[in-house]
């Protein structure tokens, strides 16, 4: 009953008051530390479906006055990443991951891979929502955010950024130009993703974590040569 509630203290309380970060001082609250460390690596089912993540709870501060009584004061940047990410290590949300997904044979074999499943099963509305908010003026066709959305699956599943145009014909990608220029689109699907999702209710803390490193590797990707990018870079 108490995980929603320490879930928002850990995420929100260090951008309202400076210094209070419950599940990064551990020195100060070890028992509150321990605490998160094993609903991260002990509890796949939670952890991996069910657990919010830092930038979905922070957006409900900015969200306050919108359905909500009241207004939140203007969030302090935490710096030096106090607050960010698991409590757990990355080795231990792998392991986490792989229990969970292990007994579900509907789930995906890692996060990224996971988001990849994702965008393939909701394309089409991932599609309609992006053409309607046009966050990104790189996605300025459907053309486009559909050979984005498929470059960038193909990104998360360890692959080049690459796929088909729409009624089966070949997405420009054969040559260096046509490859970066798949890199930029996936890049500008990942960063709209990036924006809109909202955990849990769109995917599990681990995987939304895969898809923002996604886009900030294939951000990253688009200033070189583009193309492929490693498992290693997500």
């Amino acid at each position: 009953a108490w995980a929603p509630f320490l879930e928002r203290y850990a995420a929100q309380l260090p951008c309202l008051h400076e210094g209070l970060c419950p599940r990064r001082d551990r020195e100060r609250w070890p028992l509150l530390g321990r605490w998160y460390r094993a609903m991260e690596s002990e509890a796949p089912a939670y952890s991996c479906r069910l657990r919010g993540d830092d930038e979905s709870w922070r957006r409900v501060l900015v969200m306050q006055g919108y359905g909500n009584v009241g207004m939140a004061p203007p969030p302090l940047d935490p710096g030096d990443g106090v607050a960010e990410g698991a409590a757990s290590s990355p080795s231990e949300v792998a392991a986490a991951w792989a229990v969970y997904s292990k007994t579900r044979p509907h789930v995906a074999d890692t996060p990224a891979r996971e988001v990849a499943s994702i965008i393939v099963r909701n394309r089409v509305g991932i599609a309609r929502d992006a053409s309607m908010r046009r966050l990104s003026s790189a996605l300025g066709t459907d053309e486009e955010i559909d050979e984005g959305l498929r470059a960038l699956a193909s990104a998360l599943c360890g692959g080049e950024a690459k796929g088909e145009a729409k009624g089966g014909g070949r997405a420009p990608g054969g040559d260096e130009g046509g490859a970066g220029r798949l890199v930029g689109l996936a890049a500008a699907a990942a960063r709209h993703l990036e924006k809109r999702v909202c955990v849990p209710r769109d995917m599990g803390a681990p995987a939304a974590a895969a898809l923002r490193e996604a886009a900030r590797a294939l951000t990253a990707a688009e200033d070189g040569a583009g193309g492929a990018l490693t498992r290693e870079l997500l």
